[in-house]
């Protein structure tokens, strides 16, 4: 009996998660090339260094559990896709998208998000940065991006994390992709 060989789960998934935990820990094992991206888009200085960074970071939840904010119900379920610290006093905030497009009640929530933490007594993050990484195929609206301090393309990572290459194009590529159940038959 042959067996027809399975897909890996990479090739399947839509799933943003999975493409944020790629980067992630590819960030983990050298962050020099999205500290580089970083450095060029936001207009950081050149002695710009993360020094902590978290993925799906629920951050109200865990930092007012440990004292280090007061409680804010509204956000407490706020998660970040990734967060970065630079120079243990500024944080980057990025919003991953593969399939699908930003939603308005999100952007909302992270702009409150920012303004908190940025007003924030107890957390020493002066300056909060919004990033949006997204498909270089999606065209959001000016008003989409108006919160945002930065874009990302998942193009561009694959450009800058070539080991992975391919899973960061294939994220950059879904949100052209249509439904296997919509496509004529043959």
């Amino acid at each position: 009996m042959t067996t027809t060989p399975r897909m890996k789960w990479e090739g399947v998934t839509r799933e943003e998660r999975f493409f944020t935990s790629m980067l992630f820990h590819d960030m983990r094992m050298d962050c020099g090339p999205m500290l580089d991206l970083l450095i060029a888009k936001l207009h950081l200085p050149k002695r710009a260094a993360i020094t902590d960074m978290g993925y799906e970071v629920c951050f109200f939840r865990d930092a007012a559990f440990r004292g280090l904010i007061e409680r804010y119900l509204k956000l407490e379920k706020q998660t970040f896709d990734l967060t970065l610290v630079l120079n243990n006093q500024h944080m980057v905030l990025i919003e991953a998208k593969a399939q699908q497009p930003f939603a308005s009640k999100q952007l909302e929530n992270l702009l409150l998000a920012k303004s908190e933490i940025e007003g924030g007594k107890l957390w020493g993050s002066e300056t909060v940065n919004l990033v949006a990484l997204y498909s270089s195929l999606y065209r959001p609206r000016a008003t989409t991006l108006e919160g945002f301090c930065a874009t990302i393309k998942w193009d561009e990572i694959a450009e800058v994390y070539s080991g992975n290459q391919d899973t960061y194009l294939r994220a950059n590529a879904l949100y052209a992709e249509k439904p296997q159940y919509l496509l004529p038959e043959a």
